[in-house]
């Protein structure tokens, strides 16, 4: 392979899968007749899905469960061939092209729980990562070298020596993660890496992803995850999957100004002798458009005495005033002077509730 910083890493064109449904009745029967009858029902995993993945970049893909995103990463390791449309790998067609595309990218399917038997149980952490460096052909100095220096990096210099069987899922996953940093191919395909991690051990490995394998290696990620934090913290541009379809493609910033809704305004207040009311009627008097809710969170979190308000803002269009001038004069006609008062924008959660709705696809 001759990765090149002007082709594409990867072009998605037109792919679609399709599966069949799950078998109906006693060893299938009542789907054997719908089949006979002429019924071909189909079960869609992804349709008519097109993008490209850049060279360098942190690619990541979003979505609900049932989206697509692990199929389009079977795909993309020829272990599920698709129904039609095609993913290229630096011009390479990734099923019919594979085995040229296998020593130049790695896939790391996060729900795995054994790397499909490539680690051996009664083998050490060391043994099984020399054993993968010997598999890829490396010298074994630089198996070693890498071995090293990937172990410190996830915090995994205590497990050297402890049998594969021995590990938690947890530690077993920052194992996996270990893989890329050794053989460091230009392609990287990760799936749902951090799935198993508690949360400082996610922002360790997140800050080795990042950090290491892709901005100081110049490892090309491709990224599926439903951890929104997650996707955006590392990922360059994100595709957000819905159903099997593409929603679009964007930067998290660009995903954010997509909100439909503005920023929301959090404000705390010290309410005494009934203010409560007061305040809310001359809200009420002042914005008749917007709605003053309880803040409960940020009350359960600090618990000093003050009461949380919080205030959804509309998105502004050209021309528009902000409505923040009236929401402190009803304070002060309130009586009432914030002793916080913070403006939250948009998240990429409030972007993806916008996109797939409170009730998105599951398995």
């Amino acid at each position: 392979m001759d990765p090149s910083d002007t082709v594409p890493v990867i072009r998605v064109s037109n792919l679609t899968k399709r599966f069949p449904p799950p078998r109906k009745g006693l060893a299938g029967w009542r789907t054997l007749i719908e089949q006979i009858r002429g019924v071909k029902a189909t079960v869609t995993a992804l349709e008519d899905i097109s993008f490209e993945v850049r060279p360098g970049e942190i690619f990541g893909l979003l979505g609900p469960n049932g989206a697509g995103k692990t199929t389009f990463c079977k795909i993309l390791n020829a272990l599920v061939i698709p129904t039609s449309g095609r993913i290229e790998v630096w011009g390479h067609e990734s099923v019919r092209e594979h085995q040229r595309l296998a020593q130049a990218m790695i896939t790391i399917f996060g729900g795995e729980s054994d790397l499909f038997g490539l680690f051996s149980a009664r083998l050490s952490t060391e043994r099984n990562l020399q054993f993968v460096g010997d598999l890829w052909g490396l010298p074994r100095a630089t198996t070693q070298q890498r071995l090293d220096e990937a172990l410190e990096l996830l915090d995994l210099e205590d497990k050297r020596d402890e049998w594969y069987q021995k590990l938690s899922g947890g530690t077993k996953q920052k194992l996996f993660l270990a893989i890329p940093l050794i053989l460091r191919r230009p392609l990287v395909v990760l799936d749902e890496p951090t799935i198993r991690l508690d949360v400082p051990t996610r922002r360790k490995v997140q800050e080795v992803l990042k950090g290491v394998l892709n901005r100081q290696l110049g490892t090309t990620i491709v990224l599926t995850t439903h951890d929104l934090t997650e996707a955006e913290r590392l990922c360059d541009r994100i595709a957000i999957l819905n159903r099997g379809r593409l929603a679009l493609v964007d930067t998290p910033q660009g995903l954010r100004k997509r909100a439909k809704r503005g920023p929301r305004v959090v404000f705390r207040v010290r309410l005494e002798n009934g203010r409560a009311s007061t305040l809310r009627e001359a809200f009420s008097r002042a914005l008749p458009e917007l709605e003053l809710k309880p803040d409960l969170e940020s009350d359960r979190a600090r618990q000093d005495g003050l009461t949380g308000f919080s205030v959804q803002l509309p998105r502004l269009q050209d021309g528009e005033q902000s409505p923040l001038p009236r929401i402190l004069e009803a304070l002060a006609a309130g009586g009432l002077a914030p002793e916080t008062f913070t403006m939250e924008e948009p998240t990429l959660e409030d972007v993806f509730v916008d996109l797939l709705g409170e009730q998105p696809a599951t398995d």
